[in-house]
């Protein structure tokens, strides 16, 4: 019998005692997480403290600000800070409810976990939610949705933003983190002669929910897309089918990273000209993460480096450039006219050696990249654009470019550009494309197998 009322004694001590101890775990590691933000300089300052905590729930307050000082460093007014902060800054209560026995997002029970709900209601009738349930060393998930029927908002002096229909919706799980955002119309005002507007705007994409690896800067597992229907300013059309799609990956193991980041548009009017299938994309790889995010912090504890500085960045910079980073640029291209330009570029930039002494030196930087180039352009979109440029200067003499008398010129300097092109020795005629070729070494620069002096 006094077995028995001990075994439920016991039991009953656990049943008070485990989920309190949880409520201390999971304070801490919101503690842990807001010092994190605060320590990488994001810009935003979090204040915490507890308001309260019994044994199967607890009361934390999170209070929002601004770094002022970093906003004195992007040249805003003292106006516009105190505008920017009345906006962003506040505080609220975070309730947290734990206990002993919690299903995380993946139906497993957790022996120490915790839950976190909580909406704000917005002036327009709208509302933001999240939900957070984590279990310490096991599956944690976070969600979240924000929905805006309709916001004007001034977000600098005499320029307003608004925009309809947003919506946006992120779900993480322990590993990962998955993002979709909606906004069928955006548009901004910046007085009679800056008016854009922006239709269909799509963000999309997963990253790395490591949060030691993400708030620590550099490089995470990520891939994440934007896309825009169209964008107009000052109502002429400007761009359709624009994107940006954004990949980067870690291996944890050796600490390399690399990055993509790709610029894509379907159609773009420039300077009166009609750019079509407009493509880039650039790659960074082989980079060791440690030593970019010393450089990310580099710059962000001194926003306007100097030569005293070289040292500093030797020493952070040393790893990378003696292992080697590769930049590569890829399918750089656009059409004219259904005529096409098309560039690639791969190089890599070594040294064995690195201090401020040599780094100071232009020579130095010329001397540690090597690799290769290259640029196709079809003549005839040379000669397309040969004859845009000469077209504005018949016109100030006087001549109709479209009179026999202005074509017949027009078709002239096309043919003369093309001329100059192939005998300076920057293109090779092949067929009905001019082609560059570049090669550098750490001793020479050849341009169509031709040495330059470097």
């Amino acid at each position: 019998m006094n077995k028995m009322v001990a075994i439920a004694g016991v039991a009953l001590l656990g049943g008070v005692v485990a989920p309190y101890i949880t409520g201390g775990m999971a304070r801490d590691e919101i503690k842990q997480r807001i010092d994190m933000v605060n320590d990488a300089k994001m810009g935003v300052v979090i204040g915490y403290s507890e308001v309260s905590a019994s044994v199967y729930s607890s009361v934390v307050n999170l209070s929002f600000s601004l770094d002022t000082a970093q906003l004195t460093q992007q040249d805003l007014t003292p106006e516009q800070i105190m505008a920017i902060n009345a906006v962003a800054s506040g505080d609220f209560n975070l309730e947290l409810q734990h206990g002993p026995w919690v299903f995380n997002d993946h139906a497993n029970i957790a022996l120490a976990g915790w839950d976190i709900n909580r909406s704000w209601p917005l002036p327009t009738g709208d509302e933001i939610s999240f939900a957070y349930t984590g279990a310490l060393g096991m599956n944690n998930a976070t969600t979240g949705k924000l929905t805006l029927s309709e916001l004007e908002t001034e977000i600098a002096p005499q320029v307003s933003l608004n925009f309809s229909g947003l919506e946006m919706d992120f779900n993480c799980s322990s590993t990962e983190c998955y993002m979709k955002s909606d906004m069928p119309y955006m548009f901004f005002h910046g007085g009679p002669e800056q008016r854009m507007s922006v239709t269909n705007f799509k963000i999309e994409g997963t990253s790395d929910n490591d949060m030691d690896i993400v708030l620590a800067g550099g490089l995470y597992d990520a891939d994440i897309s934007i896309d825009v229907e169209s964008i107009d300013a000052n109502g002429e059309f400007l761009m359709s089918g624009f994107g940006v799609d954004v990949k980067t990956s870690l291996d944890t193991d050796t600490d390399i990273g690399a990055a993509e980041v790709t610029y894509r548009a379907d159609r773009v009017i420039t300077n009166g000209m009609t750019v079509d299938a407009v493509n880039a994309t650039v790659e960074l790889g082989n980079v060791i993460n440690s030593s970019l995010v010393q450089v990310q912090k580099l710059l962000r504890d001194n926003p306007e480096p100097g030569p005293e500085m070289l040292s500093d960045f030797a020493v952070v910079l040393a790893p990378m450039l003696n292992e080697g980073i590769n930049i590569n640029l890829k399918d750089l291209g656009f059409k004219i006219d259904g005529n096409a330009f098309l560039a690639n570029a791969e190089f890599v930039a070594q040294s064995d050696e690195v201090n401020e002494m040599i780094m100071a030196n232009p020579m130095y930087w010329n001397s540690i990249v090597t690799g290769d180039a290259d640029v196709v352009i079809d003549v005839e979109l040379a000669k397309t654009i040969a004859k845009m440029q000469v077209t504005p200067q018949l016109a100030m003499m006087g001549v109709d470019p479209n009179s026999p008398d202005g074509i017949a010129q027009l078709n002239a300097a096309a043919d003369a550009r093309v001329k100059e092109m192939t005998n300076m020795g920057f293109f090779d005629l092949e067929g009905d494309q001019l082609v560059m070729k570049v090669q550098k070494t750490a001793e020479a620069l050849k341009l169509n197998g031709l040495p330059i002096p470097m």
